[in-house]
């Protein structure tokens, strides 16, 4: 994949987070997809950033992320970006419910 290829599948992944759509999931993403988290583990397949998606929608239905840089070079993608959203949805982070705020 060049990195301009490389570029467009991350824009369409980010769609997904943009949409809810998580079909574009299974567009972009080999069933293979391998996950490592901010604990260390490592989650194999498609359906943890499915999941991740549908849960953060839930909790923030009007998310909105814009990605103001996207990098490639080589198999490597660095992609910096903003979002805004309001807690509307209850949501779970790291075993602690946090109810909406509408903030």
């Amino acid at each position: 994949m060049t990195p301009e290829e490389s570029i467009a599948t991350i824009r369409r992944y980010w769609g997904a987070w943009n949409t809810g759509n998580v079909a574009i999931v299974d567009e972009v993403m080999a069933p293979s997809f391998v996950f490592h988290d901010t604990a260390g583990r490592l989650l194999h397949g498609i359906e943890t950033p499915k999941n991740n998606i549908i849960r953060w929608r839930t909790a923030f239905p009007d998310s909105h992320f814009t990605l103001d840089d996207v990098f490639a070079a080589g198999d490597m993608i660095t992609v910096r970006w903003t979002g805004q959203a309001i807690h509307q949805g209850e949501i779970n982070i790291a075993g602690y419910v946090l109810p909406p705020t509408g903030k």
